[in-house]
């Protein structure tokens, strides 16, 4: 592992607030899962275009994951759009629509939830 990568971040995440974080950030687990690939792959990437200074080196979380027979705690990338785009172009420009089909429903369920959130607080105002 080079000087950046153990330089990242490195923070405990309950599901919640990795949820209320999955609107602006995507995991290096989940690029991987999109682009049928391996998990470590993706991280080797994301650790090698950070030491060109392709990308910057996003911050890292641990999760529990659920195996087979047990569970495991591993580390994960939370990376921002754009470098997300250079990532996957990096490992596999063929499924670059992917990503941003991801994005836009990502986009897509904050506009609802932000919509959501503000009809209920004008019938409040209007209430009072």
């Amino acid at each position: 592992m080079n000087h950046q990568s153990e330089q990242a971040a490195v923070a405990t995440t309950s599901p919640e607030a990795s949820k209320a974080c999955a609107s602006d950030l995507l995991t290096s687990r989940e690029i991987a899962e999109l682009l049928g690939v391996r998990h470590d792959n993706v991280k080797r990437t994301v650790e090698r275009l950070a030491a060109k200074d392709v990308i910057s080196l996003p911050p890292m979380e641990e999760v529990k994951i659920q195996r087979t027979r047990r569970e495991e705690t591993v580390t994960e990338y939370r990376i921002g759009k754009r470098d997300s785009y250079v990532i996957v172009a990096q490992l596999s420009p063929e499924f670059t629509a992917k990503l941003v089909d991801r994005w836009q429903q990502l986009e897509a369920q904050v506009a609802a939830t932000t919509t959501s959130t503000a009809h209920t607080t004008q019938k409040r105002l209007n209430r009072s």
